[in-house]
């Protein structure tokens, strides 16, 4: 088990104090199994539309583990500043700056103001003049949000702290896109249709039962077989009324209903969201990208 904690905002400190409270796997009292709603892919419990409940199990122990880390490896880093101007897909970007410590290394890129789109996602690697590459962090954060503007703005990688290479590239090798004047996605939940929905997805279904909806979309898996987030946490009615998605859920692959099957793990992925309250047959939903691009970028960091 590895457990992994991202300062993004302030340095890593010199001491930290990590308590682990431990549980048994089964709880005592848990009862029978939830009852499912059905047939082919709607298979969700009836409790999916009850909010969550942090509730706190009942503890074995409580350990506490009382760190000290050596400055030798957190207080050291290098800034690279680069204010390197390069275009991506007909947007422009720049890539401001590098910060190289020896457990990641960041990349901060600022977007031009005339761009027609928020930068929601990329795939990119880095890469010495040995060949080694340097892959985003697995496990942790990848990346954070541009404090000027709804897109992605810092990105997280694996660090070449410790490697012997003098020279870095940076190579983006596809790229998401939240387009600024892109209307919100329709779904007819009755009839099964939708409008404006992400490239690459396409609305599976919906379900109606006493509580309100749930909705089956089905979207590509991104790099390295994720299941990334398609939709923000929310959902609107004809009306305006906003209703909050307290859970998603997501699996490889989607149903076929002529092979009464689940196919596609190898590309695909289904995600699932109650909407719970939902009277009427129309929801709004905001998407966290709207299309994609496989591009080839290399920009020069060191």
């Amino acid at each position: 088990m590895e457990i992994k904690r991202d300062f993004v905002d302030r340095d890593v400190p010199g001491i930290l104090d990590l308590t682990l409270s431990v549980y048994p796997a089964e709880q005592d009292g848990g009862g029978p199994p939830a009852e499912n709603t059905g047939d082919g892919y709607f298979d969700q419990p009836v409790d999916y539309f009850d909010q969550p409940v942090d509730d706190q199990p009942a503890y074995l122990a409580e350990m506490t583990f009382h760190l000290e880390f050596d400055p030798y490896f957190t207080a050291q880093g290098t800034l690279l500043e680069l204010n390197r101007t390069f275009a991506l897909d007909g947007q422009t970007f720049t890539l401001q700056e590098a910060e190289i410590y020896p457990t990641h290394l960041r990349l901060t890129l600022t977007a031009d103001p005339d761009n027609t789109a928020w930068l929601a996602g990329l795939d990119l690697y880095l890469e010495n003049e040995h060949g080694e590459r340097f892959e985003k962090s697995l496990g942790g954060i990848t990346a954070s949000g541009d404090p000027e503007g709804e897109g992605m703005g810092t990105f997280w990688l694996d660090s070449p702290f410790f490697s012997q290479g003098e020279h870095l590239t940076l190579h983006i090798t596809g790229v998401r896109w939240k387009d600024k004047d892109a209307p919100p996605v329709k779904l007819n939940l009755a009839e099964g249709t939708a409008e404006n929905l992400p490239e690459g997805t396409w609305f599976q279904g919906a379900k109606r039962l006493p509580e309100g909806w749930i909705v089956y979309l089905v979207s590509p898996l991104m790099e390295n077989r994720t299941m990334g987030s398609v939709f923000s946490r929310g959902a609107w009615d004809e009306d305006g009324n906003y209703y909050e998605i307290w859970q998603f859920g997501s699996s490889y692959g989607y149903w076929d209903e002529t092979a009464q099957e689940r196919v596609g793990e190898d590309r695909w992925y289904t995600e699932d969201f109650p909407l719970a309250g939902l009277a009427g047959d129309t929801a709004y939903l905001d998407p966290c990208y709207n299309r994609m691009a496989a591009v080839d970028a290399a920009v020069p960091i060191q």
